[in-house]
């Protein structure tokens, strides 16, 4: 920029994250918890000019548990739109691409602190706005309830948490309706599963071999530690 207001603006940025990340570094030298939002404009160069997009940024930081909390923020926001098919997808060590009917719309990442965990995610409004006007349709509500498990492990070989994914996937019966990421932290990780039934209750017993299932064949393939 010819006339930027300040020297950190002095060219179009890229990205909403340098800046959330900034603010909350300086809020957390004075509170212990903090949670943030920003809309605004970002830019990238392509042939023939500058391509102008809008983007949705959020940042929390806190001593306990955070990345499940942002994560809640997103879904609800995606409920909020009518975008019903929202997942979270391991693109790295310590990010998750934001998916929804299979196409990235954004993306969390997180790190631990001295001062505790901070994560921070962008999404891109223009495509969200787009995929807003595609979901409008009916969804069946299940009437049967569903019952939701945590389970948490510790890493001790070298395997790829897609890798983990894909095979509890591919080993669950029919009654899992959800996987999802709860929390990842260097070689800790926390799934979340959630077992339905659209015909029937299920018991809390026939979950329970569900889990052991689970567990075993974590334990068995890869080595983890249950925690």
């Amino acid at each position: 920029l010819l006339n930027p207001p300040s020297a950190e603006s002095a060219a179009l940025r890229s990205s909403l994250i340098h800046g959330l990340a900034n603010n909350l570094r300086m809020n957390g030298r004075n509170f212990e918890s903090v949670a943030i939002f920003e809309l605004g404009h970002v830019f990238k160069l392509k042939e023939g000019g500058v391509l102008e997009k809008n983007k949705l940024g959020l940042a929390a930081a806190a001593k306990h548990e955070v990345v499940t909390f942002l994560k809640g923020i997103v879904e609800d926001l995606m409920s909020g739109l009518g975008i019903f098919e929202c997942e979270f997808k391991i693109s790295d060590k310590n990010k998750l691409e934001i998916l929804v009917d299979g196409e990235v719309v954004g993306f969390l990442e997180f790190e631990g602190t001295s001062r505790g965990k901070r994560v921070v995610a962008e999404l891109d409004l223009d495509e969200l706005l787009k995929l807003v006007e595609e979901e409008r349709s009916f969804v069946l509500i299940n009437r049967f309830p569903n019952i939701i498990r945590d389970i948490s492990f510790e890493m001790k070989t070298r395997v790829s948490y897609e890798e983990i994914l894909v095979l509890i996937k591919k080993i669950a019966s029919e009654i899992l309706a959800d996987l999802d990421v709860l929390d990842l932290y260097n070689e800790a990780m926390t799934l979340r599963l959630v077992f339905e039934s659209s015909e029937r209750t299920l018991t809390q017993a026939e979950v329970d071999l569900e889990m052991n299932k689970i567990s075993k064949v974590l334990v068995d393939k890869f080595g983890v530690v249950l925690r």
